[in-house]
């Protein structure tokens, strides 16, 4: 017996009921004790079924959550196919072409448009791997105290060709800040990610600049261009989960978006947050924070 029955309702004593009936008081106390059992009875019942009622309406919603989920997941792998199977095709026509051709010049010129687009093809490869191991959580970070200032200057000595290409400005403006506590190899991968994000959505002659600034307990770091810029939806795909936004750059440069999804996954797995501010035509704002090492 529970124990709100307890405080309602007495226990019953058979000796005693047996007295009070040869007393002739029975039907009273009968009728009583059968009130006050219907009544604890009916309150149960409203109780269990206001319980029930709000069980369906959570399960409602936990399937609807999962139905959605499950829609994105189903987008998420038929645009990776369909970025996986893109170079390939174009490789092989590129091939093509090169079998073709009867100049020297010309199979090199088809040679090394075939070698840009297998990097591309590996690049994406390398994200599906890395993403894999993070899901699968065999990715541990490392936390100790980094040079960030070196760091950000080594990531943007990586990118310096690919920005002179396309004449943009590649400013780093973060040196004498102190260090932070995150995974150096982690650390290192955001940074190349934001940065090619960058190159690739900044027209020729753009503008890249990597800022940094400091409160009692974080750094955070800033990669702001004056490209091509994001919508909200864009925003919000690149930062879910599952989304997959597929956009080239100014210069046709394939992208998947999975670069941001490993960034916010590394930023978050050390204690940072990641955010992005953006509009079409404004250029694009991305801005992470670690935890300051102690000084």
């Amino acid at each position: 017996m529970s124990a709100i029955k307890q405080l309602f309702i007495k226990p019953y004593n058979e000796a005693k009921h047996e007295r009070v009936k040869n007393a002739g008081g029975m039907n009273g106390v009968y009728l009583r004790n059968i009130r006050w059992r219907t009544s604890f009875r009916t309150f149960e019942l409203k109780a269990q079924n206001t319980l029930l009622e709000k069980q369906v309406k959570d399960l409602s919603q936990l399937n609807n959550n999962l139905a959605e989920d499950g829609k994105q997941v189903d987008a998420f792998w038929s645009n990776l196919a369909h970025d996986l199977k893109s170079p390939n095709i174009t490789l092989r026509n590129l091939i093509y072409q090169a079998l073709e051709k009867a100049g020297i010049e010309e199979k090199n010129l088809a040679l090394n448009k075939c070698l840009k687009y297998e990097q591309e093809a590996e690049s994406l490869l390398d994200n599906l791997i890395e993403m894999g191991r993070l899901r699968r959580g065999f990715l541990v970070p490392v936390i100790k105290e980094v040079d960030v200032c070196l760091t950000i200057e080594l990531a943007c000595k990586v990118y310096e060709n690919k920005a002179a290409i396309k004449k943009i400005s590649l400013e780093n403006h973060t040196m004498g800040m102190p260090n932070v506590l995150a995974d150096e190899r982690m650390l290192g991968s955001i940074l190349q990610n934001l940065i090619s994000n960058s190159i690739k959505f900044t027209k020729d002659e753009g503008r890249i600049m990597i800022l940094a600034s400091e409160n009692e307990k974080y750094m955070v770091i800033s990669i702001v261009d004056n490209g091509v810029g994001m919508s909200e939806e864009e925003i919000k795909t690149a930062l879910s989960p599952h989304g997959l936004q597929t956009s080239d750059g100014t210069r046709g440069e394939a992208g998947t978006g999975l670069g941001m999804k490993i960034v916010k996954e590394y930023v978050e797995k050390m204690g940072g947050k990641l955010k992005i501010e953006s509009a079409p035509g404004k250029g694009t704002k991305v801005k992470f924070s670690l935890p300051l090492a102690a000084p």
